[in-house]
């Protein structure tokens, strides 16, 4: 009997994915455990495992469609077993039917003769106005015998040409802006800023690194300040907690998000227990999802649970900013770069390099006091280079 293929509840703020990639095509063979097919959720690209061994009988969705948590996909069962449903009329079918709005590749290579039927070769953007506008665009293609444009379907809808260019949300950059709008519209935050002498900091750094061991990665400034902050929380609760309707929930152990950019936005892998690790372990573990999460195949798992996030642009050549809490998160700290600025102390004039942390707290768990003291004890561990 044939088993489906079921698209997994993997999203945290939508149920709606994009499908990246079949792993597996029609009449190969499957075994359980075995990769079938990758999504985009709101979070991460996440591969998906086979539920059966067998044969895969039938495909419906194509790589980069739209679909559904719930939603049957494909069949696995026998060599030449047939297709639950194929013959109703509301069923799926892995026969090419005429669609209503046609598909289009991303890009397109082939002699014009060697396109299949149901494929019109066509911009991501003629493909994307041509759904919204319901313009079929396998005539439009016979006419002009060329991959299409996207000023062909305007010209075809009786769009005057527009000085832009409209784009689809991926799931995750829906979910991001989501998230961000109700950290703005929901959490009532405020913001202080503090000034630190990283002397100590950069001189810690340095030793760990000129006797680092070999296969293991090199200490970087946030590693120090993750390793710092897990250290001060333990003095304010307040800042590794969270609002959960009518009660405070505040965090065992310090859980730390750290913002990376990618290529499909802002993904933030959590480092767990930062208290209990050595720095050279929190660097080999900061590496390590930072670089799945630039190469996009870092896991839901390693995106969960985070307490307290940290932001840092000073890499970006950014001197302070402030950045908006991630929900339901008490506390973001954004960091700033290391720049030797003039001092002025005990009456005497120095060049020290200096950084600005900004702290970001949701008001509601965080007061004022609690949150000056805070960063003020992160000061001076940062300081004393402890």
């Amino acid at each position: 009997m044939a088993v489906k293929i079921i698209v997994p509840a993997a999203g945290q703020i939508t149920n709606e994915f994009r499908l990246l990639s079949w792993r597996k095509q029609p009449s190969e063979t499957v075994k359980k455990g075995e990769i079938l097919f990758e999504i985009e959720t709101d979070k991460a690209a996440l591969e998906v495992e086979s539920s059966a061994n067998g044969t895969l009988i039938a495909i419906f969705p194509k790589e980069g469609e739209t679909v559904r948590e719930g939603e049957i996909i494909g069949y696995i069962g026998e060599p030449g077993e047939p297709i639950p449903g194929k013959d109703t009329p509301s069923s799926h079918s892995t026969e090419e039917k005429k669609p209503v709005q046609e598909e289009v590749p991303s890009s397109y290579s082939a002699p014009v003769e060697e396109v299949p039927s149901a494929v019109v070769p066509a911009s991501p953007a003629a493909r994307y106005l041509s759904k919204k506008q319901g313009i079929v665009l396998r005539p439009l293609y016979n006419k002009l015998q060329r991959p299409l444009k996207r000023s062909d379907v305007e010209k075809q809808a009786g769009i005057e040409e527009q000085p832009f260019t409209d784009y689809p949300l991926s799931p995750h950059r829906l979910a991001t802006a989501k998230l961000m709008e109700e950290s703005a519209r929901n959490i009532p935050q405020f913001s202080l800023s503090i000034d630190i002498d990283m002397s100590e900091a950069l001189h810690w750094k340095d030793n760990e690194n000129a006797c680092i061991s070999p296969g293991r990665k090199r200490v970087s400034i946030i590693d120090i300040i993750m390793r710092a902050i897990a250290l001060t929380v333990d003095s304010f609760p307040g800042i590794n907690a969270s609002f959960n309707k009518d009660c405070l929930r505040r965090y065992h152990a310090a859980h730390i998000g750290l913002a990376v950019a990618t290529d499909r936005g802002l993904v933030v892998p959590v480092l767990r227990s930062v208290k209990s690790k050595s720095l050279p372990e929190i660097a080999q573990e900061r590496s390590r999802l930072v670089e799945r999460a630039l190469q996009g195949n870092i896991s839901e798992n390693d995106l969960m649970g985070g307490t307290i996030t940290l932001s840092n642009l000073g890499t970006h050549g950014i001197d302070y900013f402030t950045a908006l809490v991630n929900p339901p998160q008490s506390t973001i700290i954004a960091v700033g770069k290391v720049a030797e600025r003039v001092v002025c102390a005990e009456g005497k004039i120095f060049i020290r390099p200096m950084m600005r942390i900004t702290a970001s707290y949701d008001h509601r768990i965080v007061d004022g006091a609690e949150g000056a003291g805070f960063l003020q004890e992160l000061k001076a561990l940062l300081e004393e280079g402890k």
